[in-house]
């Protein structure tokens, strides 16, 4: 399963929730997608209750969704961890006292 299929599992438009990241200064990103990840893993939550197996649910939908949320959340880490990576090789603007 790709990350767009994952993301329509779970009836979210990947394109629409990347572009909402882009808009956001590059330093909050990170904390953006795990706002995002969250709401998903409770949409997931919702969703897995009812077609879990054990309610007479779809047992092939369940794990659809688990494997949703998966990819998802691996997803995240791996764009926090390059976004950190960028960040930190970035050099940080000197301050300057003019006070002097």
């Amino acid at each position: 399963m790709s990350i767009n299929e994952a993301f329509s599992v779970l009836g979210s438009d990947m394109q629409k929730i990347f572009n909402y990241l882009k808009s956001k200064p590059i330093r909050i990103r990170g904390q953006e997608a795990n706002v995002i990840l969250e709401k998903l893993k409770k949409k997931a939550k919702i969703l897995m209750a009812k077609s879990h197996p054990d309610v007479c649910g779809n047992s092939d939908n369940f794990h659809r969704l688990k494997a949703a949320i998966k990819i998802i959340e691996d997803h995240t880490v791996e764009f926090n961890e390059k976004l950190k990576d960028h960040l930190a090789s970035k050099p940080k603007p000197m301050c300057i006292n003019i006070n002097q």
